[in-house]
């Protein structure tokens, strides 16, 4: 993924660099394979979608105090 490219997302989408951190851990995770196996499994399904407010934050990221 090209980060010149993340930078011209909308702002809707949040920071660019946070997106990119987030797919590079997915990949890392191998989360991209599993989904991707599984709606190969399922070849009938009409569509796919992945909603990211299933997504949880950690905690310092939603301005939770850290704790040294």
């Amino acid at each position: 993924m090209e980060s010149e490219l993340l930078t011209l997302l909308p702002s809707a989408y949040g920071n660019w660099n946070s997106i990119y951190k987030r797919f590079a851990r997915w990949c890392k995770a191998g989360v991209w394979e599993r989904i991707l196996g599984h709606f190969a499994s399922e070849p009938d399904m009409e569509n796919g979608m992945i909603d990211s407010t299933i997504v949880r934050a950690h905690p310092c990221a939603a301005g939770a105090q850290k704790k040294w």
